[in-house]
């Protein structure tokens, strides 16, 4: 039988590579791992905002976070997360989408059909200065409104997603760096 923690590891292993991910960093790979990681063995809802000027976040890597899931999710990629997802019986499944909960738990995608931005010259989301901002699920459904928050996570910094090692899966161990063997550059 199958563990949970081996089937977390196949995902790893399947995200990690990906090659639908072609954005600096792989930070779409990265929140696929804090995710995961954060799920309770792939039994609580889970969700993460990230949003430019806030915990290190540049408008770049937000957009890049959510161009990077949104390619491993479409069907003309070679990921397929959707259908891996559903192989590993979980019933969660990844999604994202620009905008926010506020103070209230309500979703607000306020400025996603904006017009350009005045702190982002020609990004295509954002509206009279609001921040580039998307929330990331792993979670029963992929609407905002419908799924909730599940647990919302606190947001890492910029540094603390870095910091994931994408080449540490858990699916093979003994091939996997250790931290003895990885040297800081």
């Amino acid at each position: 039988m199958v563990t949970q923690k081996q089937k977390i590891a196949a995902l790893k292993y399947l995200i990690s590579r990906s090659k639908d991910e072609n954005r600096a960093f792989e930070i779409g790979k990265r929140v696929l791992f804090f995710l995961l990681d954060s799920s309770q063995g792939l039994t609580q809802p889970v969700s993460v905002t990230l949003t430019e000027k806030e915990n290190g976040y540049e408008p770049k890597s937000v957009d890049d976070a959510a161009h990077s899931l949104g390619a491993m999710l479409g069907s003309s990629g070679t990921t397929h997360l959707d259908e891996i997802m559903h192989l590993s019986g979980s019933g969660l499944y990844f999604s994202f989408i620009y905008g926010h909960y506020d103070e209230n738990g309500k979703f607000s995608s306020e400025g996603i059909f904006g017009e350009k931005p005045t702190n982002a010259p020609g990004h295509e989301n954002d509206q009279g200065g609001l921040p580039v901002r998307y929330t990331f699920w792993l979670a029963e459904k992929s609407v905002a409104d419908s799924c909730g928050p599940g647990k919302l996570l606190p947001t890492p910094t910029f540094a603390e997603l870095m910091a994931i090692n994408l080449r540490i899966t858990g699916l093979y161990p003994a091939l996997e760096p250790t931290p003895e063997t990885i040297k800081i550059a």
